[in-house]
């Protein structure tokens, strides 16, 4: 959250990102999904 607003203070907002702002739950949804699964994979092995 910090990267991102430390990139729109820099300018960024120039770029067209507003097709981002109309899917963002989606998008959000999507990266926990995806880091949720990431967690299940990579456990600690235990001995």
């Amino acid at each position: 959250m910090t990267l991102f607003t430390w990139l729109t203070l820099i300018g960024l907002e120039k770029l067209r990102l507003r097709h981002f702002e109309r899917c963002e739950a989606g998008l959000l949804g999507v990266i926990f999904v995806l880091l949720g699964l990431a967690m299940c994979f990579v456990q600690p092995h235990q001995h």
